[in-house]
């Protein structure tokens, strides 16, 4: 690559190129004028030496024509050849030159004079002659070498002139050394302009900044360097017509590769008479730090949208989450979470807060006589009525099994109660076909006197239960006299109340954070931990109050809450524990307690905790600590629902076990480990009374499913009559056979009914009602699986033993569904 020329060697250049060009033009035309004489002086000498060899010719005498070319040729250096032609063509006499010199093409050249020779009138032949061409050539030469002599001496002239004129302008003497090289260690560009902003100086920042020379910058105009800026003006310009600095202007430089950015400050010069001499100008180099910031422009416009989506995911996910799968209603914890903030906005805006908990009539019957798959779309028709018949007023929930709620907030309980008929209207008149279906409902509310919400939704279920026992398809609303047993004689009795105090102060929403930060920690512990909730409430249904239910729920959520205090070394090993690692690791439990005390003013709830640990036996409790049924309630079915599902589930070093084995392990350590009927109750909800339900490994004969039916069809006559010896005497042979034909889900039935008279206060018997329709269940389960027995066997006959008997089971099986 060739050097850069400075600014001085280009002027130096062009002022000799100049000022050397006139002299060789007039040199160049005075030699043209030389070679047009010298052309003319031998065109005079050949037509002189023609004429002499014509008088010759005529003569014939070509000897002496030859001899006289000859001395012709002889008598100039400057002649190389001469030759007589004849008109033919014919050469008749040469002298001289090279043949080959005598074919080249001489038309523009005074080189070569042809002369013609007259004879007798006409042309009789020629005399050419051929000078030599060096005196053109050296003309040329001379004329050259004379061109470079005088642009060389004007060269050095000019350029020593130069060299001292333009010392006094150039910046790089006009600026001290020590100044130059201080611009120069600064890490920004600076420029110095003068008062019409043409460059005086730049730095080496600047020049990199902007790849340009120094010399290519020198007096040039900084206006012409192609800077764009968002701004109106360029800010030397402002300085200079606001006569102050202006700093943090961005500039855009863009090249062939590249654009480039800075940040530009400008100060003006005054000189002595206070007038603006120039103008400091600074660019800071901020091209890495906008290509960061674009970077992280997109990176956030990334983000945002990757945001937008995961938010929508998360609404979608909460919608997930806060709906029933099956009918499309919002599930338990999502309607407590709104019947929590209902309640809180009742205490402080004083708006009204009415619950209708409604429960499908039969629904038990319907699901066993025609199968699950009917009994789920008779819930979604069921969910969808409801939907449509409280519209926007409301909140429809599903609150557990065939049981839905509905919150009603901004209106008396007179209005609730009637969008409680019209939805119990429509369900009667929309769902007739295929299957009647008709529902119970129990309405309250704020205006009632409750200090909870827990105490509405249990105003409400104890209205719902004297709608059911009423007659059924019937809205109640809650008195007082429900709750002293004033109302009707056949209102069911429900599970005395725990203390207010007791759940009063659980907060949903602080038991949602609490189980929130257990999933932050261990996802696992937390899905464990909803399942188990999930059955607890199962399980516990029917032998508890509403909010011992609730109260139920939250401690099987926090059962394990205590893991959070357990290090992640222990709590996420992927494998089993030492003994050492289990000692730390049952410290949760009193963890747990902790915190739960510390969050939630409940002692139902953290008793629940503290005790679901203790064996049924005692043989863990320590001195002085609940044995037995001393336990309380709920703390004996987290015990069994946590053991279930702990084996059920996958572990990293184990597979989860199949239900049969664990619900063996259960029946195992009943007694021992669990309470005995809470594990038969349990088994014999998670079994399910199907019609397809296999609950017997061996085979039942004949003699097994007539002693079952016939026990049976007098234990249900004995109940409807209200014979209590003729009943006990029924359930003591009913047990009998169980233990006779190893039958355990026969003696817990007839064991609990007769528990349910003996505790009965009021003699209804009511409580044992769900136990019968157990033990009809049983029955028929019993015949079935008889009747898979028969499957290859010829048809019972009619009026045979085993077709009365199945006749009168199937006759006190409509009995009792009247």
């Amino acid at each position: 690559m060739l050097p850069r020329l400075s600014t001085t060697h280009k002027l130096t250049i062009i002022l000799a190129l100049l000022s050397s060009a006139p002299l060789v033009v007039i040199a160049y035309h005075r030699s043209g004028e030389s070679l047009d004489q010298l052309g003319q002086y031998r065109a005079r000498l050949c037509e002189q030496v023609a004429l002499g060899c014509s008088v010759l010719v005529r003569e014939n005498n070509y000897r002496v024509v030859e001899q006289w070319l000859d001395q012709y040729h002889r008598s100039s250096p400057a002649i190389e050849g001469v030759r007589l032609v004849r008109f033919d063509g014919l050469v008749i006499f040469e002298s001289g030159a090279n043949p080959d010199l005598w074919k080249r093409n001489y038309d523009q050249s005074s080189a070569f004079v042809e002369t013609p020779i007259v004879r007798a009138g006409r042309v009789w032949g020629t005399i050419q002659t051929l000078f030599s061409e060096r005196t053109e050539t050296l003309q040329t030469a001379y004329l050259l070498r004379a061109f470079g002599v005088i642009l060389l001496i004007n060269g050095l002239t000019f350029g020593l002139l130069l060299r001292r004129t333009l010392s006094v302008l150039d910046s790089s003497k006009a600026v001290p050394r020590r100044v130059r090289n201080t611009l120069d260690t600064i890490a920004g560009g600076v420029v110095i302009l003068d008062g019409q902003e043409r460059v005086l100086m730049s730095n080496s920042a600047f020049q990199q900044s902007t790849h340009t020379h120094p010399d290519e910058l020198l007096g040039r105009n900084l206006g012409n360097i192609p800077f764009a800026s968002d701004s109106e003006e360029m800010p030397w310009k402002s300085a200079i017509r606001c006569k102050q600095q202006v700093s943090g202007v961005t500039l855009f430089l863009k090249t062939e590769n590249e654009t480039r950015f800075f940040v530009a400050n400008a100060t003006p010069i005054f000189d002595g008479k206070d007038e603006i001499a120039g103008t400091l100008v600074s660019f800071e180099d901020v091209t890495a730090l906008e290509q960061q910031k674009q970077s992280l422009m997109l990176a956030l416009k990334d983000l945002e949208q990757s945001r937008e989506q995961i938010h929508q995911q998360n609404l979608k996910l909460q919608d997930l989450a806060n709906k029933d799968v099956l009918t499309g209603c919002i599930n338990r914890r999502a309607l407590f979470e709104i019947l929590e903030r209902s309640w809180t906005e009742f205490q402080t805006d004083g708006q009204n807060l009415n619950c209708i908990m409604f429960d499908v009539d039969h629904f038990k019957k319907l699901n066993d006589t025609h199968g699950h798959a009917v009994g789920d779309q008779v819930l979604r028709d069921v969910a969808r009525t409801i939907r449509e018949a409280v519209g926007s007023v409301g909140t429809v929930g599903r609150y557990g099994g065939e049981e839905f709620c509905v919150i009603l907030t901004g209106m008396p309980v007179t209005d609730a109660m009637q969008v409680g008929e019209s939805v119990r209207s429509a369900i009667e008149t929309e769902l007739i076909s295929p299957y009647h279906v008709t529902a119970s409902l129990g309405c309250s509310g704020t205006e009632m006197g409750a200090v909870s919400f827990q105490a509405v939704l249990e105003q409400a279920d104890a209205a719902l239960y004297a709608a059911k026992h009423g007659g059924r398809n019937a809205i109640r609303c809650w008195s007082p006299d429900l709750e002293k047993g004033q109302s009707e004689g056949n209102a069911k009795k429900k599970p005395a109340s725990i203390p207010k105090a007791a759940t009063s102060n659980v907060s949903y929403h602080a038991v949602a954070s609490l189980h929130a930060a257990l999933a932050y920690r261990d996802a696992d512990t937390a899905l464990h931990s909803q399942r188990v909730a999930e059955l607890s409430v199962s399980l516990g249904r029917g032998l508890m109050s509403v909010s011992e239910l609730y109260v139920l729920e939250v401690a099987a959520l926090l059962h394990d809450i205590g893991k959070i205090g357990v290090p992640d070394s222990i709590l996420l090993k992927p494998g089993r524990l030492d003994k050492e690692e289990w000692k730390i690791m049952e410290t949760h439990a009193r963890i747990g307690v902790e915190i739960v005390e510390a969050s939630l003013n409940s002692k139902l709830l953290s008793e629940i905790i503290r005790f679901h640990h203790y064996r049924f036996d005692g043989t863990n409790t320590p001195e002085g600590g609940p044995i037995g049924e001393d336990i309380p309630l709920g703390a004996r079915i987290v015990c069994i629902v946590d053991a279930y599902d702990a084996m059920v589930s996958d572990r990293v070093y184990r597979p989860g076990r199949p239900p049969e084995e664990a619900f063996a392990e259960l029946r195992r350590c009943a007694g021992s480990q669990f309470d005995p009927e809470l594990v038969d109750r349990f088994v014999h909800l998670q079994i399910g009374w199907r019609p397809d339900s296999r609950l017997f490994e061996e085979s039942i004969d004949e003699k097994q499913a007539i002693a079952v039916g016939h026990l049976t069809e007098r234990t249900l006559a004995s109940f409807e009559s209200h014979d209590e010896s003729s009943l006990r005497d029924s359930l003591k042979q009913l047990g009998e056979v169980g233990l006779q034909f190893d039958l355990p889900i026969l003696n817990n039935i007839t064991a609990g009914i007769q528990k349910a008279i003996t505790e009965s206060r009021d003699g209804s018997w009511d409580e044992a009602l769900p136990m019968l329709q157990d033990l009809l269940e049983m029955c028929l389960t019993v015949q079935r699986a008889h009747i898979r027995e028969l499957a290859n066997k010829p048809l019972l006959t009619e009026g045979s033993e085993q077709s009365n008997v199945l006749t009168q089971l199937r006759s006190i099986g409509k009995a009792n569904q009247m």
